[in-house]
């Protein structure tokens, strides 16, 4: 049965924009607060990736992203950046293979709470409910100092959750 109601229409645009619009701007001005990205020199915060992404050149995105990781493979947080962005594109097999990137490398928990919503959004999509509920479970054991993710993560849990209620009731 397919899902009437789609993550990616309601939550995602703004999940999306906060983390590849506000969230850089933020890291920016605070670097010294930031405990991720460790191994790089913030090089994936790129200024204009949003340009992109509004205008759906994608492929201009992805490819951008694909240099910073030719780069430095280690940085989670191009990887979880390219993972929504093949994901906005609907290239679903590419955004999986880059977020499992981001939990192999589990180098930043802020990164990876980020991630395991972003898989959960995305197996919801798929009609993947199971999925997307452990994705999601997993994202909330993740503690972090940022109530926003933290909020966002448990209100994507519960929906996703009472959805799959109502499917078997």
């Amino acid at each position: 049965m397919k899902t009437s109601i789609s993550l990616k229409n309601i939550m995602l645009p703004g999940f999306a924009f906060y983390q590849l619009f506000t969230l850089p701007s933020i890291i920016r001005r605070n670097r010294k607060n930031f405990s991720f990205c460790k191994t790089c020199n913030y090089n994936c915060l790129l200024e204009n990736e949003y340009l992109y992404i509004i205008d759906k050149l994608y492929e201009k995105a992805i490819n951008n992203y694909k240099k910073v990781l030719r780069q430095n493979p280690m940085c989670s947080l191009a990887w979880n950046n390219l993972s929504l962005i093949y994901y906005l594109s609907e290239n679903f097999t590419n955004a999986i293979e880059s977020a499992k990137n981001v939990i192999m490398l589990n180098n930043s928990t802020l990164v990876l709470k980020f991630t395991y919503c972003n898989l959960g959004i995305l197996y919801f999509d798929k009609n993947k409910t199971r999925c997307a509920i452990q994705y999601l479970k997993k994202a909330n054991e993740i503690e972090t100092e940022n109530i926003y993710i933290d909020l966002i993560a448990k209100a994507l849990l519960i929906l996703t959750f009472s959805h799959n209620q109502k499917n078997y009731t």
